[in-house]
Protein backbone atom coordinates (compact mmCIF):
# COMPACT_ATOMS: atom_id res chain seq x y z
CA UNK A 1 0.00 0.00 0.00
CA UNK A 2 2.98 2.44 0.26
CA UNK A 3 3.99 2.70 -3.42
CA UNK A 4 0.98 3.83 -4.94
CA UNK A 5 0.91 6.38 -1.78
CA UNK A 6 4.51 7.30 -2.88
CA UNK A 7 3.78 7.55 -6.72
CA UNK A 8 1.24 9.22 -6.33
CA UNK A 9 2.80 12.11 -4.10
CA UNK A 10 6.05 11.80 -6.65
CA UNK A 11 3.71 12.37 -9.32
CA UNK A 12 1.40 15.47 -7.50
CA UNK A 13 5.06 17.52 -6.90
CA UNK A 14 6.30 16.79 -10.56
CA UNK A 15 2.75 18.49 -11.77
CA UNK A 16 3.36 21.37 -9.44
CA UNK A 17 6.67 22.50 -10.60
CA UNK A 18 5.87 22.37 -14.39
CA UNK A 19 5.41 26.06 -15.03
CA UNK A 20 8.65 26.47 -12.99
CA UNK A 21 10.90 25.96 -16.06
CA UNK A 22 9.13 28.24 -18.47
CA UNK A 23 8.86 30.78 -16.16
CA UNK A 24 13.21 30.37 -15.70
CA UNK A 25 13.38 30.91 -19.53
CA UNK A 26 11.16 33.65 -19.66
CA UNK A 27 13.24 35.54 -16.75
CA UNK A 28 16.51 34.71 -18.71
CA UNK A 29 15.16 35.71 -21.92
CA UNK A 30 14.61 38.80 -21.06
CA UNK A 31 18.05 39.28 -19.01
CA UNK A 32 19.36 39.14 -22.61
CA UNK A 33 17.31 41.23 -24.28
CA UNK A 34 17.91 43.84 -21.99
CA UNK A 35 21.94 43.20 -22.15
CA UNK A 36 21.37 43.17 -26.26
CA UNK A 37 19.32 46.23 -25.76
CA UNK A 38 22.06 47.72 -24.21
CA UNK A 39 24.98 46.63 -26.33
CA UNK A 40 23.20 48.45 -29.16
CA UNK A 41 22.79 51.53 -27.23
CA UNK A 42 26.29 51.86 -26.47
CA UNK A 43 27.56 51.40 -30.06
CA UNK A 44 25.04 53.71 -31.49
CA UNK A 45 26.40 56.10 -28.92
CA UNK A 46 29.75 55.68 -29.89
CA UNK A 47 29.12 55.64 -33.62
CA UNK A 48 27.24 58.96 -32.97
CA UNK A 49 30.34 60.39 -30.77
CA UNK A 50 32.93 59.15 -33.64
CA UNK A 51 30.90 61.22 -36.16
CA UNK A 52 31.12 64.09 -34.02
CA UNK A 53 34.56 64.00 -33.67
CA UNK A 54 35.45 63.55 -37.44
CA UNK A 55 33.05 66.82 -37.88
CA UNK A 56 35.12 68.89 -35.37
CA UNK A 57 37.87 67.63 -36.65
CA UNK A 58 36.84 68.57 -40.48
CA UNK A 59 35.94 71.80 -39.47
CA UNK A 60 39.14 72.29 -37.68
CA UNK A 61 40.98 71.44 -41.06
CA UNK A 62 38.40 73.96 -42.86
CA UNK A 63 39.09 76.73 -40.62
CA UNK A 64 43.31 75.90 -41.14
CA UNK A 65 42.66 75.68 -44.80
CA UNK A 66 40.99 79.74 -44.51
CA UNK A 67 44.67 80.59 -42.84
CA UNK A 68 46.31 79.22 -45.55
CA UNK A 69 44.04 81.34 -47.94
CA UNK A 70 44.91 84.41 -45.83
CA UNK A 71 48.49 83.92 -45.92
CA UNK A 72 48.21 83.25 -49.68
CA UNK A 73 46.03 86.61 -50.41
CA UNK A 74 48.50 88.61 -48.34
CA UNK A 75 51.55 87.45 -50.36
CA UNK A 76 49.58 87.42 -53.68
CA UNK A 77 48.21 90.60 -53.01
CA UNK A 78 51.03 92.78 -51.21
CA UNK A 79 52.83 95.13 -53.41
CA UNK A 80 55.48 96.75 -51.03
CA UNK A 81 53.54 99.85 -50.47
CA UNK A 82 49.66 99.33 -49.49
CA UNK A 83 48.28 96.18 -47.44
CA UNK A 84 45.84 94.80 -49.38
CA UNK A 85 42.54 94.27 -47.94
CA UNK A 86 40.13 91.17 -48.41
CA UNK A 87 37.36 89.42 -47.05
CA UNK A 88 37.06 85.42 -47.45
CA UNK A 89 33.18 84.42 -47.54
CA UNK A 90 33.27 80.75 -48.53
CA UNK A 91 29.59 79.17 -47.87
CA UNK A 92 31.12 75.50 -48.84
CA UNK A 93 35.02 75.61 -48.67
CA UNK A 94 34.98 71.91 -48.10
CA UNK A 95 32.40 69.06 -47.24
CA UNK A 96 32.99 66.99 -44.05
CA UNK A 97 33.24 62.85 -44.56
CA UNK A 98 29.00 63.25 -44.74
CA UNK A 99 29.11 65.17 -47.55
CA UNK A 100 27.77 68.36 -46.05
CA UNK A 101 29.47 71.93 -46.61
CA UNK A 102 31.65 73.22 -43.80
CA UNK A 103 31.69 77.62 -44.34
CA UNK A 104 34.59 79.87 -43.97
CA UNK A 105 34.61 83.18 -43.67
CA UNK A 106 36.81 85.87 -42.08
CA UNK A 107 35.38 87.94 -39.17
CA UNK A 108 34.91 87.10 -35.32
CA UNK A 109 32.27 84.29 -34.70
CA UNK A 110 29.67 86.65 -33.05
CA UNK A 111 29.40 88.69 -36.61
CA UNK A 112 27.45 87.13 -39.24
CA UNK A 113 29.06 89.44 -42.01
CA UNK A 114 32.34 88.63 -43.04
CA UNK A 115 35.06 91.08 -42.00
CA UNK A 116 38.26 92.48 -44.32
CA UNK A 117 41.45 91.60 -43.47
CA UNK A 118 44.48 93.95 -44.08
CA UNK A 119 43.64 97.10 -45.23
CA UNK A 120 46.45 100.29 -43.67
CA UNK A 121 49.09 98.73 -41.79
CA UNK A 122 51.21 100.50 -39.64
CA UNK A 123 55.22 99.76 -39.09
CA UNK A 124 55.99 98.51 -35.92
CA UNK A 125 59.85 98.77 -34.84
CA UNK A 126 59.12 95.83 -32.91
CA UNK A 127 59.78 91.77 -33.01
CA UNK A 128 57.86 90.19 -34.65
CA UNK A 129 55.11 88.26 -33.74
CA UNK A 130 52.91 85.50 -35.07
CA UNK A 131 53.85 84.07 -38.51
CA UNK A 132 56.80 86.34 -40.66
CA UNK A 133 56.43 87.12 -44.30
CA UNK A 134 59.58 88.54 -45.03
CA UNK A 135 59.44 90.91 -48.14
CA UNK A 136 62.78 92.89 -47.55
CA UNK A 137 66.07 91.87 -45.84
CA UNK A 138 66.96 90.39 -42.83
CA UNK A 139 68.39 93.27 -41.22
CA UNK A 140 65.22 95.76 -40.86
CA UNK A 141 62.80 96.29 -38.43
CA UNK A 142 60.14 97.68 -40.16
CA UNK A 143 56.95 95.11 -39.69
CA UNK A 144 53.57 95.97 -40.93
CA UNK A 145 51.06 94.08 -38.96
CA UNK A 146 48.09 92.18 -40.11
CA UNK A 147 45.89 90.68 -37.94
CA UNK A 148 43.45 87.25 -39.25
CA UNK A 149 40.59 85.63 -37.71
CA UNK A 150 38.80 82.83 -39.40
CA UNK A 151 35.66 81.15 -38.24
CA UNK A 152 34.54 77.72 -39.91
CA UNK A 153 31.31 76.57 -39.15
CA UNK A 154 30.00 73.07 -39.99
CA UNK A 155 26.30 71.96 -40.37
CA UNK A 156 25.55 71.31 -36.61
CA UNK A 157 26.53 74.95 -36.05
CA UNK A 158 29.91 73.54 -34.51
CA UNK A 159 32.44 76.60 -34.66
CA UNK A 160 35.87 77.01 -34.98
CA UNK A 161 37.41 80.56 -34.31
CA UNK A 162 41.11 81.00 -35.46
CA UNK A 163 43.12 83.87 -35.17
CA UNK A 164 46.92 84.41 -36.52
CA UNK A 165 48.78 87.64 -36.60
CA UNK A 166 51.35 88.09 -39.90
CA UNK A 167 53.88 90.95 -39.67
CA UNK A 168 54.87 91.76 -43.25
CA UNK A 169 59.09 92.59 -42.73
CA UNK A 170 59.24 95.16 -45.38
CA UNK A 171 62.66 96.60 -45.87
CA UNK A 172 66.19 97.77 -44.87
CA UNK A 173 66.61 99.17 -41.47
CA UNK A 174 69.06 98.60 -38.69
CA UNK A 175 69.15 95.42 -36.31
CA UNK A 176 68.15 91.68 -36.74
CA UNK A 177 65.84 89.58 -35.17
Amino acid sequence: MNAPRIHHSFVSRARDERGAALLVAVVLLLLMSALGITALQHAQDEASASGRSRRKDATLYAGEAGLAMVQQNLLNQYNGATMPSFTINEARMVDDAYGNPIAVRSGRPENAAPEPIGGTGSGVAEAPDGFLINLGSQSAQAFSAVRADIVATDVGNGTVHLQAQYRFHEGGGGGSY
